[in-house]
């Protein structure tokens, strides 16, 4: 595991382990979610069936019992999915994404990225803050909160700012809407970190993106895996960039691919490698589940905190 946190309050699970646990709700998956988890989001049936399935099984169960009580019908579940810059936060939330929805109905589960709270180019810019894009600093944490806050206050109508890793900026006039979803995967780097936020709600003043959180995943893996990752996608960007003038990429188009890997390491070390280990890895222990990955992004162990039964 990437740099050594307290686990102490989680129990490890080897995948050939995890994959002897019965899953509490069985599920049986359509054939247009096998399509979509195999071909599009590239994952093994065999994985999906050893890692996903049983956690799955078990947040759905969830949901289920705290639509029985009063106090919480008709609210969402909120999940919270971690971890490190090219990490696979946002492929894990949509593989839970699809077999949630295979399991609740259409339309059921909302995916909202923290990207879409980081300030537009042109503030980070004004305030010299690009360099530290990704960092707490660079967030509207108050908008994010407030956004997790209406999820469990039981409010119908959504309206979320789109993201876009090709400009590279929050998109201008975009957004992204959802209505009265049955659960929320949020996910980003800063879904974990404590991070106090000033609102007077709920006759309290402080307020940090983790109490609005059912449950929580991190996704992890070494940091040799994640500079890989990293590059990779630099790479696939940079070359998409080169028939698309309106990609951030594109001014790097002029550079050989060793110039470009180059610039891109240097980036890591200097600014991905710093918020990773000041600010992302420090989080790690307060997830409720932490999916250990390889390489190849196949999950090898699962820590799950003592407290939960799943």
């Amino acid at each position: 595991m990437s740099q050594e946190v307290d686990l102490t309050l989680h129990v490890r699970y080897q995948r050939d382990e995890w994959n002897g646990r019965q899953q509490a709700t069985p599920f049986s998956l359509s054939p247009e979610a096998y399509v979509k988890l195999i071909d599009k989001l590239k994952i093994s049936e065999h994985e999906i069936r050893q890692v996903y399935l049983p956690i799955a099984s078990r947040f759905v169960e969830l949901y289920h019992h705290l639509q029985q009580a009063p106090r919480t019908a008709n609210i969402p579940l909120i999940i919270g999915v971690a971890g490190s810059v090219a990490g696979g936060k946002s492929t894990i939330a949509q593989i839970f994404h699809t077999l949630f929805e295979d399991s609740l109905g259409h339309d059921s589960v909302a995916v909202v990225s923290t990207d879409s709270f980081l300030y537009p180019m042109k503030t980070m810019t004004e305030k010299n803050m690009l360099h530290r894009k990704g960092f707490p600093e660079s967030y509207d944490m108050e908008g994010f909160v407030r956004l997790l806050y209406e999820c469990k206050s039981g409010f119908s109508n959504f309206k979320v700012p789109i993201y876009s890793h090709d400009t590279y900026d929050i998109l201008p006039d975009e957004t992204l809407t959802f209505t009265r979803p049955k659960m929320v995967i949020v996910e980003g780097l800063n879904v974990l970190q404590v991070v106090p936020v000033q609102l007077d709600l709920l006759k309290r003043t402080s307020w940090i993106a983790a109490d609005f959180l059912d449950i929580s995943i991190y996704v992890d893996a070494e940091e040799e895996n994640q500079i890989m990752w990293y590059l990779e996608r630099v790479k696939r960007l940079w070359k998409e960039a080169r028939t698309n003038p309106s990609s951030y990429y594109h001014q790097f188009t002029s550079l050989s691919e060793e110039e470009l890997l180059t610039r891109a390491t240097n980036v890591w070390n200097e600014i991905n490698h710093v918020n990773l280990h000041n600010y992302i890895l420090p989080s790690r222990e307060r997830a409720d589940v932490i999916l250990h990955k390889n390489g190849d992004h196949s999950v090898t162990d699962i820590y799950v905190q003592r407290k939960l039964r799943i």
